[in-house]
């Protein structure tokens, strides 16, 4: 048996009102330092971003997603990324940037 919550008005607020989400998202596995190389970091994202869009749906009328990887996640690209979100509309924005980071 599966749980189903009772819909509400507002479930779909996000839908009705034309609310798109945007993600950016990155994944970094090869530094410029390989003793600082990951194995899992682009695959974690990966999924991330999957498993968001899947849950996104039914809440906002759009998923959008900026995924960078690798060399393209430098302090340009990712400020680029988030540049280019800052530019949309923002009564109907919701961001959500993640980065996975390993700690030593």
């Amino acid at each position: 048996m599966q749980y189903k919550p009772q819909q509400n008005e507002q479930d779909n607020a996000g839908i009705r009102s034309g609310i798109q989400l945007h993600v950016v998202v990155v994944g970094i596995n090869e530094y410029k330092n390989p003793k600082y190389n990951l194995n899992y970091a682009q695959a974690d994202a990966e999924a991330f971003k999957i498993s968001l869009t899947k849950g996104a749906q039914g809440i906002y009328s759009a998923v959008n997603m900026h995924h960078i990887q690798n060399a393209s996640a430098s302090k340009e690209g990712i400020t680029g990324a988030l540049e280019k979100v800052k530019l949309l509309p923002k009564q109907k924005m919701c961001l959500c940037f993640i980065m996975p980071v390993m700690v030593c």
